[in-house]
């Protein structure tokens, strides 16, 4: 095994039990601290890419597949895996993204949403994990917004056998930025913003809570210990970060442990 290297449930979502180990002392150490949560759990092993962390996401008809967009994904700090926030790149970035593209297809891919994660390292796209399903945590809702396009519509017709136009009509100025507001630590969430939908210099911002005041949780160190999902979209990124970091800025979570 090639150190250091990525240990998970081979089952799992959330990034549930992801984690980076250094040494074989430390893989041994937590294979039993996940096995005493998992029993029977079959657990993989899996080379470390070092790399900045984007994603592709496709649609497809069997005939023709579109890329709709690429995500530069931002992770909270090693040993773990916990996705902070995503931002919708100006264009997909090449020549990552076709070579991302040219491996999905080799896998199959072709039909529906497809979700693909890869790691840029020099011109070779590294995939992480190929997923045959629309991007999740409210990203899909921030694509179809940032593009103007029925993305939901166009995968039910689909499956219901109509064929993709050949220009979808995505525009391409359509700028976004997802934050997850994350837990640091275990206790009883007692101060929380409720849900808004507010527009603001050409910004709209779109906050929704994933967790009620009251509820009382420990600390996961995986997506489970999300607080809340701020979703903002324009077309300016500095507007849109600016919109954003104010937001963060001005809310407050506070958590009594």
């Amino acid at each position: 095994v090639p150190f250091p290297c990525v240990l998970k449930p081979r089952e799992g979502v959330a990034s549930e039990d992801v984690v980076l180990v250094a040494d074989a002392a430390e893989l041994a150490a937590r294979c039993a601290e996940i096995r005493a949560r998992r029993p029977g759990a079959a657990l993989v092993v899996e080379e470390y890419l070092d790399g900045p962390l984007h994603t592709v996401e496709t649609l497809g008809d069997g005939d023709t597949l579109h890329v709709l967009g690429a995500f530069r994904t931002g992770l909270s700090p090693l040993p773990y895996f916990v996705e902070e926030r995503l931002a919708l790149l100006p264009g997909p970035p090449r020549p990552h993204t076709r070579d991302a593209v040219r491996q999905i297809r080799a896998l199959g891919v072709g039909f529906g949403a497809c979700h693909t994660e890869y790691i840029a390292q020099g011109d070779r796209a590294r995939i992480v994990e190929v997923n045959y399903r629309a991007i999740g945590d409210q990203c899909d809702l921030v694509l179809a917004d940032a593009l103007g396009v029925p993305l939901f519509e166009h995968i039910l017709r689909i499956h219901l056998g109509e064929p993709l136009p050949a220009d979808l009509g995505a525009r391409a100025d359509g700028r976004a930025r997802v934050e997850y507001v994350c837990a640091d630590r275990g206790g009883t969430l007692t101060t929380a913003p409720s849900a808004s939908d507010t527009r603001l210099d050409g910004v709209r911002l779109v906050y929704r809570p994933l967790r009620a005041t009251g509820e009382t949780h420990p600390l996961h160190r995986t997506n489970r210990d999300y607080l809340g999902v701020l979703r903002a979209t324009g077309t300016d990124q500095g507007r849109i970060d600016r919109a954003v970091e104010e937001f963060l800025a001005v809310q407050r979570w506070e958590i009594m442990s």
